[in-house]
C-alpha cells in the first residue's frame, strides 16, 4: 500500500508519502464477513519541517501487528480494523523508537476473490520525545490507494 501522511505538527517533520506491505491471514466462514490478522512493515523518509533549524532527512518506520475485519456487499467490501506496534523515529541528532495504536477504515472492490483494490485510511495515536525536549502526544493520518492478492 501507498498512503500520504500528515505528520502531526508537534513531530516538526515534513508530510510525506510511505510505502508498506502487509503479510494477512483471514479467516473465512463462508459469509458475506471475514476476520484477519495482519503483520506489517511501513516506511516514510522525509525532512525536518522549517521549525528545526538546519533541514535534517527524517526516516520514520513503522512496525505493525493487527486485526481487521472486512465486509461484502456484491462488489464492494468494506473493512475496519486496530493495528499496534511501534514507530521508529530517526535523524542524524535525535531518535525515538515508540509504541502506537492505529484504527484503519478500508474500501474497495473485490472483482476476483484473490483479488482487491481500493483506498485504506488510517489515524494513529502515539507519544513521543522527538524533535522535541518533552514528551508529546500525537496523532498522524493517512490515506491512500492498496491492493490485496490472497493466496
Amino acid at each position: 500500500q501507498v498512503v500520504w501522511t500528515g505528520f502531526d505538527e508537534k513531530l516538526r517533520i515534513e508530510d510525506a508519502p510511505g510505502f508498506g506491505l502487509d503479510a494477512t491471514l483471514t479467516l473465512d466462514y463462508g459469509s458475506k464477513a471475514f476476520l484477519g490478522f495482519r503483520a506489517g512493515y511501513m516506511g516514510w523518509n522525509t525532512e525536518t519541517d522549517d521549525d528545526v533549524p538546519g533541514k535534517d532527512s527524517v526516516q520514520v518506520r513503522q512496525y505493525r501487528f493487527g486485526v481487521f475485519g472486512q465486509f461484502s456487499v456484491r462488489l464492494l467490501e468494506i473493512g475496519v480494523g486496530a493495528n499496534v506496534g511501534a514507530y521508529r523515529f530517526r535523524r542524524e541528532k535525535d531518535s525515538d523508537t515508540a509504541a502506537y495504536f492505529e484504527f484503519e477504515g478500508r474500501f474497495g472492490v473485490r472483482p476476483h476473490p484473490q483479488f482487491w483494490a481500493g483506498l485504506v485510511g488510517m489515524q494513529t495515536m502515539t507519544g513521543t520525545d522527538f524533535n522535541r525536549s518533552s514528551h508529546h502526544f500525537v496523532i498522524n493520518y493517512s490515506i491512500g490507494p492498496a491492493v490485496e492478492f490472497r493466496f
